[in-house]
């Protein structure tokens, strides 16, 4: 990632592949991406996309809080869809939902939670928590189990494994 005016940035491109050359990678100038928070236009003869709003970097947002919100909404929105597939597995699969949600869904969102901004992080994090606690409640609880029971649960599961989640 280089960061510059945008007149700059055939350096950045040319130095990027000389680096590659020296390895023997060849720059895809049609995978670079350059953004201008300040909606300045691409400069003359700019090979990659050109983007005014923001870009999505390894799967991380990068741009103004109105971008990074939506990218957190939709990210939220396929971790529910997730969650909710796994939580509508057929009854017998407890073990596998139990898995799935431990080991596939839980992870998933911590790379996005390491590079969020804190606030954009925290909401991310109290979706996807609540997402899982909703559906790990409706394979583990029935009406026989009280509010207390349910939290007390809800909370050890929320442990590592290590410590008897």
């Amino acid at each position: 990632m280089g960061v510059g005016a945008p007149v700059d940035l055939h350096s950045v491109l040319g130095a990027a592949a000389a680096g590659g050359s020296a390895i023997d990678a060849e720059l895809a100038p049609a995978k670079c991406v350059g953004w201008s928070p300040s909606g300045a236009a691409a400069p003359e003869g700019w090979a990659g996309e050109w983007a005014a709003e923001g870009i999505t970097q390894f799967s991380v947002p990068l741009g103004g809080p109105d971008f990074v919100e939506a990218a957190v909404k939709r990210v939220a929105a396929e971790q529910g869809a997730l969650v909710g597939a796994i939580g509508a597995l057929p009854a017998e699969q407890l073990q596998s939902q139990l898995l799935l949600l431990r080991q596939c869904a839980g992870p998933r969102a911590n790379y996005w939670l390491r590079a969020l901004p804190v606030a954009a992080g925290a909401r991310l994090a109290g979706t996807v928590d609540a997402d899982e606690r909703a559906v790990l409640g409706r394979l583990l609880f029935d009406v026989r189990d009280s509010a207390a029971t349910r939290e007390a649960a809800l909370e050890r599961a929320a442990l590592p494994t290590a410590m008897g989640g």
